[in-house]
């Protein structure tokens, strides 16, 4: 069995979408696999709620937009692009 299939799997896909060649593409998915992983991530419990959360160092907690919907506790931004979001939902137990 091959190692690391999947990833070998994505570098030929990289380098056929891109035209790179599979080096070129093994080095950038690489470096991005390296920057995810020196992601530095905080833990936010919410019990009142139900749910506990890990989201990167620097996201900032904001109120809920319960426009959004009225399960929603908290918000999670990162504050350098505000396209990402995580809404926290309340856990809703039926029965």
């Amino acid at each position: 069995m091959t190692a690391n299939k999947h990833f070998k799997r994505r570098v030929r896909e990289r380098a056929r979408r891109t035209g790179e060649s599979y080096t070129a593409a093994l080095r950038h998915l690489r470096r991005s696999e390296a920057k995810e992983h020196a992601v530095q991530w905080q833990r936010i419990e919410k019990p009142d709620f139900g749910y506990v959360v890990h989201v990167p160092h620097d996201w900032q907690e904001r109120e809920p937009n319960l426009a959004n919907s009225p399960w929603e506790t908290a918000r999670f931004v990162d504050p350098q692009d505000r396209r990402h979001v995580l809404p926290g939902m309340r856990l809703v137990r039926s029965g």
